[in-house]
């Protein structure tokens, strides 16, 4: 079984994507260094030795050979430490930063989703990764089915958004993954409101967003236009 790490602390940590959005950095380091396909050369000297009547002397001929050091596409990384470097490369985060553990199970599927968007994209304003992550948690056993369209469809009409970008509704979004994950009916978010009283208006917009475009979705799930 999978790391129980869930994807969809991805997608809400990928929130601080927003801040690097549209600031790519293509190729720093000038095309060496790890994966930049550099060239090592190496220099080796012979000595011959030329012997006339008394006098001696010394010719000391150099050469140099070129090696090629680098794979320049990543040869011998997993996916997840591509996704990784493409992570550190589009912005100033890291896989810690995004709870992203290459050394466990369960994040191949979350790999592919950044690998297969454009640097640029990478940011919570791109539903389509987004979907990507929670498809991923959903396929690996994150909740049931009514759960799993409950979410993407809230992903995708971006009601999750201003809360993720929010330090007050964070802890409530987390609550509220739980309830996803593993009880997903109206009493588990009714406690997370409860808990989290102050990022009230920030959920009651995530209800509101659901109830408008999710309610068919998301009706057993957490009820939003009740």
């Amino acid at each position: 079984m999978r790391s129980k790490t869930s994807s969809l602390v991805i997608v809400f940590s990928i929130a601080a994507f927003a801040a690097c959005s549209g600031e790519t950095t293509e190729n720093p380091g000038g095309g060496s260094g790890s994966g930049g396909g550099g060239t090592t050369s190496t220099t080796t000297s012979s000595t011959t030795t030329t012997t006339t009547g008394s006098a001696t002397s010394s010719t000391t001929a150099a050469s140099t050979t070129a090696a090629s050091s680098g794979s320049g596409g990543g040869a011998g990384q997993t996916e997840c430490e591509e996704a990784c470097a493409k992570v550190e490369e589009c912005s100033d985060l890291s896989c810690e930063s995004l709870s992203i553990n290459c050394s466990e199970p369960g994040y191949e599927c979350a790999s592919q989703c950044i690998l297969d968007t454009a640097c640029e994209d990478l940011n919570i304003t791109n539903t389509d990764l987004l979907v990507c992550f929670s498809d991923c948690d959903a396929g690996a056993g994150g909740g049931n089915a009514d759960a799993a369209a409950c979410r993407s469809c809230a992903i995708a009409n971006s009601c999750l958004t201003l809360c993720a970008l929010s330090d007050t509704c964070q802890s409530w979004l987390e609550c509220a993954q739980g309830c996803f994950q593993n009880d997903p009916q109206p009493s588990c978010f009714d406690a997370c409101d409860t808990k989290f009283p102050g990022a009230e208006r920030q959920f009651d917009a995530v209800y509101s967003c659901a109830c408008t475009n999710c309610d068919e979705s998301c009706n057993t799930v957490a009820a939003p236009c009740n």
